[in-house]
C-alpha cells in the first residue's frame, strides 16, 4: 500500500482522510521509521513485524487500505456476529474468561504475530486482545468511529465482552489499534 502510493492516490480515501493526509503529511502510518522497518512503541524502538497487525493507523488509513485491497472495513454488526460465533458467545472462545485465550496487559505487553491463539468456532482469529479495531459505523458523536475487541493494554477484562465498544476520533492513532478487511459474501457457509 505505502510503496504502491496508496498515500497519494486520493481515489481511495475519503474527503476528510484526503485532507488529513496532505495538512498532516501522511505517508506511513505513526511512529514508522522513514524506511519503514522500524516502529516507536511504548517499549521504545522495534523492528516491524511483518506478521504482527498493523499499528498506529487511523481510520482513514485504515478505509483507504481496505479499499486498496479490494475490500472494506467491517460494520460493528458484521464483526460483533462474526466474533460471537456460533454460540453468541460473551466471548470469541465462549462465556467464561480465559486469560490463556487472549493477548492482554495480563500475560504480555508484547504485540504477538496473527493467529497466535485458537481461532474461535468460525475460524476466525484475534477478535479480542492485541489491537482493537476500526469498524465502518459511525457513532453518534461527530467524527469519532467505533472500535471493537479490546487491546493488549487494556488492564480490565470487561473490555473484550463482545458487545463493549471503544469510540475515537476517526484520525486517533494509537499502538493498540487496527483493523481487519471484510468482504461481502453472496452466502454465509453452512454452521
Amino acid at each position: 500500500f505505502i510503496q504502491g502510493g496508496g498515500y497519494t492516490n486520493p481515489l481511495l480515501w475519503l474527503s476528510d482522510g484526503w485532507t488529513a493526509v496532505n495538512e498532516r503529511s501522511w505517508d506511513r502510518p505513526l511512529y514508522w521509521s522513514d524506511d519503514l522497518q522500524r516502529e516507536f512503541t511504548l517499549g521504545g524502538e522495534r523492528e516491524l513485524n511483518p506478521n504482527a497487525p498493523v499499528t498506529h493507523v487511523s481510520y482513514y488509513e485504515a478505509d483507504a487500505f481496505s479499499r486498496w485491497a479490494g475490500a472494506r472495513l467491517p460494520t460493528e454488526a458484521e464483526w460483533e456476529s462474526v466474533a460471537r460465533g456460533s454460540g453468541r458467545f460473551k466471548y470469541p472462545w465462549g462465556d467464561a474468561w480465559d486469560a490463556s485465550r487472549v493477548n492482554w496487559s495480563g500475560n504480555t505487553d508484547t504485540m504477538l504475530p496473527v493467529k497466535s491463539f485458537q481461532a474461535n468456532d468460525r475460524g476466525y482469529f484475534d477478535l479480542a486482545g492485541s489491537v482493537t479495531e476500526w469498524t465502518s459505523t459511525d457513532s453518534a458523536e461527530e467524527n469519532t468511529g467505533i472500535l471493537k475487541g479490546g487491546s493488549r493494554f487494556d488492564a480490565n477484562v470487561a473490555n473484550f465482552r463482545l458487545p463493549v465498544k471503544r469510540l475515537e476520533y476517526l484520525d486517533y492513532t494509537g499502538e493498540d489499534v487496527g483493523f481487519r478487511c471484510a468482504r461481502t459474501v453472496d452466502e454465509w457457509p453452512d454452521e
